[in-house]
């Protein structure tokens, strides 16, 4: 049990939401979900974060995931 605390307290969450929404959310390149949505148990860090759309540019960025907090991160894509 203590061990299991340890982990979590190691993660963090990311709360994405895009302009249009439905874009396609990639941490460190690995396809996760579509926008809007809140992804839980993320490993503390740096992680590089992409959104893609067709139709519209690519958005990236990097992102501090802080243990045991919530990073927002918005994106307003352009065409």
């Amino acid at each position: 049990p203590a061990h299991a605390t340890a982990a979590q307290d190691a993660t963090g969450s990311m709360q994405v939401a895009s302009r249009p929404s439905g874009a396609q959310v990639f941490i460190d390149d690995n396809l996760i979900g579509t926008t809007p949505f809140v992804l839980s148990n993320v490993a503390a860090g740096s992680r590089h974060l992409r959104i893609e759309l067709s139709g519209y540019k690519s958005w990236t960025k990097s992102v501090q995931i802080e243990p045991r907090a919530r990073s927002r991160v918005s994106a307003s894509l352009e065409p």
